[in-house]
């Protein structure tokens, strides 16, 4: 595994020493919450993990893709963790989906990457999903309208956001990478993992912030629009809204109420 993928919340500051640049925000960064309900675990992840392959392979279709298994068991080299899609599949058919917790994809090109992340939350089971794809030849509802149908089918998806990011943006904990001459760190996002443990608490309308992609379920929106929030539009029984940054900072004093 790649270590700046994984979603521990432990510092990986390795230097204090750090360059300050301007982030050019060059892709679309989206998290959406999946409650599985299913008994069957091991047959639920296999059916999310074939939606999220042939949805990543759907938004990149442009780009060579490589993927990294987050399991025991799989027999992935110490050397290179990323392999190809005919192995990846290879080896989730032959040892099964019950030790994945985990699996990434990235490009060489470029910073992009996507990742399912399986069980932080055992009762209800939530998991999450992210994606960082190019701004480039994509609206903000195209992205939301070509993935949300895609697992909606197979899960129940209880909240998503997402906003603009550019290179060195971490998933695992919603920040960037920051270089140094002779080192490379990440803050840990403590708002994020606040969040995390308390996620059930949007099943009852609360929301983690206002950002310029939001996916609600109907509790959220509910309560969200009695503080005069409008606009939203359904897709798969879901609703989104998408706002500007003026818009952001002047609705957030309104809807603090519901903001976990």
């Amino acid at each position: 595994m790649l270590n700046v993928t994984t979603f521990s919340p432990a510092l990986c500051t390795i230097s204090n020493v750090m360059f300050k640049r301007k982030i050019v925000n060059t892709y679309y960064y989206l998290r959406l919450y999946l409650n599985i309900s299913k008994n069957d675990y091991g047959n639920d992840k296999k059916e999310l993990i074939d939606i999220f392959i042939s949805t990543t392979n759907e938004l990149l279709s442009n780009y060579k893709l490589k993927y990294d298994i987050g399991g025991s068991g799989y027999g992935i080299s110490k050397g290179d963790t990323l392999i190809g899609i005919k192995s990846l599949k290879n080896k989730l058919e032959k040892k099964g989906f019950d030790n994945l917790y985990t699996l990434s994809c990235y490009t060489h090109k470029d910073d992009i990457q996507c990742q399912i992340f399986f069980q932080f939350k055992r009762n209800p089971k939530f998991s999450r999903v992210s994606y960082i794809v190019p701004v480039n030849g994509i609206d903000r509802n195209k992205f939301v309208e070509m993935v949300i149908p895609k697992f909606k089918g197979s899960s129940v998806i209880n909240y998503g956001y997402g906003f603009s990011v550019g290179k060195g943006f971490l998933p695992s904990s919603e920040n960037y990478l920051k270089k140094s001459l002779f080192s490379v760190s990440s803050k840990t996002n403590g708002i994020l993992y606040a969040f995390e443990d308390k996620v059930e608490e949007c099943l009852k309308g609360k929301v983690k912030d206002l950002y310029e992609i939001n996916i609600w379920n109907k509790k959220q929106t509910e309560r969200l629009t009695s503080f005069g929030i409008s606009g939203t539009q359904t897709i798969c029984d879901l609703d989104y809204l998408i706002l500007g940054k003026e818009e952001i900072s002047g609705l957030k004093s309104v809807a603090k109420t519901v903001i976990i």
